[in-house]
């Protein structure tokens, strides 16, 4: 069964693709937003976007449907209860805003450390911080870690992968 929680995270990632593809398949503006520049147009549907890539290669791009941004830096709202993993390198990451108010975060980390090492952390930083954690599944060379506090949840993919261990962290509002 899929909770209202695990629907809002889901929302939050789909507004960001939706944010994208509707970016792309614009038919006003420049749709090569190189790094340093800005586009600006309207989608075959009529709604408008800006997209800005700045020097530092990260993207922002401002709809009516919402707001993305990202790059490979931590997101500035990160929050402080769920930190990056020490030493780990930011891969990718993203915040997205909706008009209403429904914030989404997402982080990609790569680390050298184990597998193991990187789900005690979660597992103990998300208890020490005061998450309640719902779910934990693993699956050979990868755990899932689901989790909630207040009007939060939260999900932590940790897996091997080539060598590195990645960490896929995203979340959101109930």
């Amino acid at each position: 069964m899929i909770t209202p929680s695990a629907k809002k995270l889901f929302s939050c990632a789909c507004i960001a693709l939706l944010s994208t593809l509707a970016a792309c398949g614009s038919t006003d503006g420049d749709d090569r937003a190189a790094e340093g520049n800005t586009a600006e147009g309207n989608t075959e549907e009529g709604a408008n976007f800006n997209i800005d890539v700045d020097t530092d290669a990260r993207v922002h791009i401002v709809t009516s449907a919402g707001s993305f941004n990202g790059g490979n830096t931590i997101p500035k709202n990160w929050p402080s209860d769920v930190p990056a993993y020490p030493g780990a390198q930011v891969v990718y990451s993203a915040a997205v805003t909706t008009p209403e108010g429904d914030d989404g975060l997402a982080l990609t980390l790569s680390t050298n450390d184990t597998l193991e090492q990187a789900v005690e952390f979660y597992k103990g930083t998300l208890a020490a911080e005061g998450w309640k954690i719902l779910s934990t599944l693993e699956s050979g060379e990868a755990t899932i870690i689901g989790a909630e506090k207040g009007n939060r949840v939260f999900a932590a993919s940790i897996s091997n992968a080539g060598g590195q261990t990645m960490i896929s962290l995203g979340m959101g509002k109930k």
